[in-house]
């Protein structure tokens, strides 16, 4: 689901050739080693075995890849570096079941869960940027009716859809800061279908995708709630911004979460946290909440290296009608689809009653006011005119800023509900 999908394979094939090529120069040396040096001759093997049992699962991935290209191919230049994608240590955090990483990752996701829990309801579908081997989108699916992963590389997505059908065997590697010896080459077993019954049906509800978060194979404001975990400063955020805007609707939401390392070289397009707000403000985004989390990073234990990362975390919403939107150009309103309402408690002059409105996304309850703004869109119509009519409906003779800002935000707030939509029209 790339934007030149014939070109983008071939790129991949190219890159895991290269990379399953030099895997076994680096395993001849490894198994030679046990030659040179016999005192250390079981380790070595046991490093070589843990060499190729890793790259037979990138070979996996090669042969998937070729699989899609062109019959008449012609031989790209291979990208010089894809970032993770050869990288197993995500499996090890996400599906490996061991503690330390247990403790890392849902802590994680708890937080996030935390900041969106009030949006549970009214926002049911997520996406999630960088998904990696989708154990995150995995732990929001409890929550959210549809949650889209989406990660540009094969191995994560391979791995994640042979998670669905069984286990992954591999070794985590770690030559360097250890304690002991059994720790630097470590088999390592990766499952889904070992978990609970209710964390395996989540896992198969994920739609996961291929493909590339600065063009995404979905439409228009189609999703309610884009997550970047770990992510955001993987591209520019102007670059980043403008395709996350395009895919979320109007009341969208964006929550960021994790360290700004950056991993890109324009020093130009990294910025300190107090920077993000306006330039989120320019693209049509309200800064709701932050707050920050400190978490291990791939905590191993046994390692001299703890890592640690004081994670930042923001939450911002699409405004309902942003400077680009068609509020600013006085659309034309109307009602999104039939609704019904019932009066409920007593009718009188000092009394107003509850008004449930049926037809929206779930029943609303509204004010008797908000109730005679809706009639007034019983036919499309512009929202000068809304506000004219409003103004002469409650015999309100001037115009009053305070109370044309809350008949606006009224009509936001229907539109985030799905009561009200607004749409181009010739009147």
């Amino acid at each position: 689901m790339f934007d030149r999908p014939d070109k983008v394979i071939r790129q991949f094939h190219g890159y895991y050739r290269n990379y399953v090529d030099h895997e076994k120069k680096h395993e001849s040396k490894v198994e030679q080693f046990g030659v040179d040096f016999p005192e250390r001759r079981s380790f070595y093997q046991l490093l070589a075995k843990g060499l190729r049992k890793n790259r037979s699962l990138v070979e996996q991935v090669l042969q998937s890849l070729q699989a899609h290209l062109p019959e008449k191919s012609i031989d790209e230049e291979p990208l010089d570096k894809m970032a993770y994608t050869t990288d197993l240590s995500y499996l090890m955090r996400d599906w490996s079941g061991e503690k330390a990483h247990e403790e890392e990752v849902l802590k994680t996701a708890k937080s996030i869960l935390e900041m969106l829990g009030p949006y549970y309801d009214s926002h049911p579908s997520v996406l999630v940027l960088g998904a990696g081997m989708g154990r995150i989108a995995v732990e929001l699916g409890e929550q959210f009716r549809e949650v889209v992963a989406l990660d540009n590389s094969p191995t994560m997505a391979y791995c994640f859809n042979h998670l669905m059908k069984g286990s992954l065997s591999f070794y985590d590697i770690q030559l360097k800061r250890t304690f002991h010896q059994s720790e630097m080459v470590k088999e390592i077993k990766a499952s889904i279908k070992d978990r609970n019954d209710d964390l395996i049906m989540t896992a198969q509800r994920i739609h996961y995708l291929l493909g590339n978060a600065l063009n995404m194979p979905l439409k228009d404001g189609s999703m309610d709630i884009v997550v970047s975990a770990y992510f955001t400063d993987v591209f520019p955020l102007d670059l980043l911004l403008e395709e996350v805007d395009r895919v979320l609707r109007p009341g969208g939401l964006f929550l960021h979460f994790g360290p700004l390392e950056y991993h890109f070289s324009d020093e130009s397009a990294m910025y300190a946290a107090d920077e993000f707000r306006p330039i989120f403000a320019k693209y049509g985004f309200d800064w709701i909440t932050e707050t920050t989390l400190e978490n291990t990073n791939f905590c191993r234990p046994s390692s001299m290296l703890q890592q640690s990362y004081k994670n930042w975390q923001f939450l911002a919403q699409k405004r309902m009608v942003t400077d680009k939107g068609s509020m600013q150009k006085n659309p034309c309103l109307c009602l999104a689809d039939a609704i019904t309402y019932k009066v409920e408690g007593p009718l009188g002059k000092h009394h107003d009653p509850s008004i449930i409105l049926y037809g929206g996304r779930e029943p609303l309850t509204i004010t008797p006011v908000l109730l005679e703004i809706l009639k007034l869109m019983s036919n499309p119509i512009r929202l000068e005119q809304l506000l004219a009519d409003f103004f002469h409906l409650f015999e309100i003779t001037k115009e009053e800023t305070e109370t044309r800002k809350m008949v606006v935000k009224s009509l936001e707030e229907l539109m985030e509900k799905g009561i009200v939509k607004a749409q181009e029209s010739s009147l």
